[in-house]
């Protein structure tokens, strides 16, 4: 079919099937290319007064320095970090709901626009996006796969390719309500090469759902930094406080974090 009958087949689609807010469901203007309506956007993308430069993190007051507490002790290669908002209110709970096998729709769209934020930001330029992988007994209980469902709508924005490099070689415990120091244990080495590649040099994007001390992206990006990558950018929807600042009784979390290291038992992981 030529160009111009495409045209008309989606003018069509629009007539029958008027797009909507992936959020309220109201109706968006006809060819807009919106997946959500201003009002909801401005809900979920909150601003927020205060964050770290370098990993996104709100932060109670002006940073003093390029990298906060929380990514201080972070590999020099992983980062900077986008995302849509902090992980509270509406984008939290969008952020659930897409865990869940009726927010397909919704992930896509928050991946369209996480994918515009990454080129609002003007990064180093990615060569390719990757996702953090799901295990595959989590994969199907949830019947879903959000971030690998938000890696491909990245990847359309920017016009990348997006390629599956990491799996998770067992199935970890819930990040959600560990310590800073147990979420870092509870990752540690948990993931490995999917195949044999050469990312000699190359700059990665890794995208996920939510981001709170770096523990998953650190170890997932030290696969790709194994397989030869030059620098893992990170794109999440929603990048929440990490523990060690929350205003809770819990203590703080250990000044230096285990990251991932070169090991034979990781080569090993490489399938053939």
């Amino acid at each position: 079919m030529s160009w111009f009958g495409w045209r008309w087949v989606v003018r069509l689609v629009d007539v029958v099937l008027p797009p909507c807010c992936l959020w309220c469901q109201c109706g968006l203007p006809h060819r807009s290319g919106k997946k959500f309506c201003s009002a909801c956007w401005a809900e979920l993308a909150q601003e927020v007064p205060s964050k770290c430069l370098w990993c996104d993190a709100p932060l109670v007051q002006k940073p003093s320095s390029a990298r906060c507490a929380s990514c201080q002790s972070w590999p020099r290669w992983l980062g900077p970090v986008v995302s849509l908002g902090p992980y509270q209110g509406a984008l939290r709970r969008a952020v659930l709901r897409g865990k869940t096998v009726h927010g397909e729709a919704l992930v896509a769209g928050l991946g369209q626009e996480l994918g515009q934020e990454v080129q609002r930001r003007g990064l180093a330029p990615a060569e390719l996006v990757v996702s953090v992988p799901l295990h595959w007994k989590r994969r199907l209980l949830r019947q879903t796969n959000p971030a690998a469902t938000l890696a491909l709508h990245v990847a359309q924005v920017l016009r990348l390719p997006c390629r599956r490099l990491i799996r998770r070689t067992r199935a970890t415990q819930s990040q959600g309500g560990l310590s800073a120091w147990a979420r870092w244990r509870n990752v540690h080495r948990a993931f490995a090469p999917w195949s044999k590649v050469d990312l000699r040099g190359k700059t990665v994007l890794l995208v996920d759902d939510i981001l709170t001390t770096g523990a998953t992206a650190s170890q997932a990006a030290g696969v790709l930094r194994h397989l030869g990558a030059g620098q893992v950018l990170v794109a999440v929807v929603a990048r929440a406080t990490p523990p060690a600042v929350r205003k809770t009784s819990a203590p703080a979390a250990p000044t230096r974090f285990p990251h991932p290291q070169p090991s034979q038992e990781l080569l090993n992981g490489v399938r053939k």
